[in-house]
């Protein structure tokens, strides 16, 4: 099993929580390095985003949605493209 961290955290980010990709899916680890949501979502060129208002971009099945820092998902995976939230609005294309 290999995991690795991808990129660095986003100042704006709302959480402390890092993205990693084990066997093609993306999850989050803490500072500790624990997973905090197990890699599950689908492997993205590092599109998957970091967490703003609470809320982080994932993709299933070659479409966005939003999950908590749970890993539940908030906003079904319906878009073609999901942007971060700001002001509790999101750019999404349907």
């Amino acid at each position: 099993m290999t995991i690795r961290l991808l990129w660095t955290k986003d100042p704006r980010s709302s959480a402390s929580l890092f993205r990693i990709v084990q066997d093609g899916k993306v999850g989050f680890i803490d500072g500790a390095g624990r997973v905090v949501v197990a890699p599950q979502f689908d492997e993205d060129n590092c599109e998957t985003g970091d967490f703003s208002e609470g809320l982080a971009t994932v993709k299933v099945e070659d479409k966005w949605g939003y999950i908590d820092k749970h890993g539940r998902m908030r906003l079904p995976a319906i878009y073609d493209h999901a942007c971060w939230f700001r002001d509790d609005v999101a750019l999404v294309y349907p």
